[in-house]
């Protein structure tokens, strides 16, 4: 070969390695953005589920607060039921002793 020829295919062979140097570069890069793109619909999907968790969560403690709310407001209506019944028979006892003594009044 003749030195212009043998600079011509050397030179050809160190584009060639360049030219696959950058295939691998863009091939690797393709991949990492691949992965990247594959983590990104992970932490969505975590997020969503998260997300779902939390609203489950939330809900169950809004049962649970509404359930103690009604036990406390059935609690004070039957403890108010109980007072009411407690004065009415003491209404009651003060008005048979009020009768009493208007009965005595009346006989004297």
């Amino acid at each position: 070969m003749i030195p212009l020829e043998e600079a011509a295919t050397e030179r050809k062979l160190r584009v060639n390695s360049m030219i696959e140097s950058k295939k691998q570069q863009a091939l690797q890069k393709r991949n990492k953005i691949t992965k990247l793109e594959g983590e990104q619909i992970k932490i969505q999907a975590q997020v969503a589920n998260v997300r779902k968790n939390a609203q489950s969560f939330v809900d169950n403690m809004i049962k649970v607060i509404e359930a103690k709310k009604q036990k406390f407001f059935e609690e004070l209506e039957d403890q108010a039921k109980k007072s009411r019944e407690r004065l009415k028979i003491k209404q009651c006892e003060i008005e048979r002793e009020l009768r009493r003594i208007e009965t005595e009044i009346e006989k004297n």
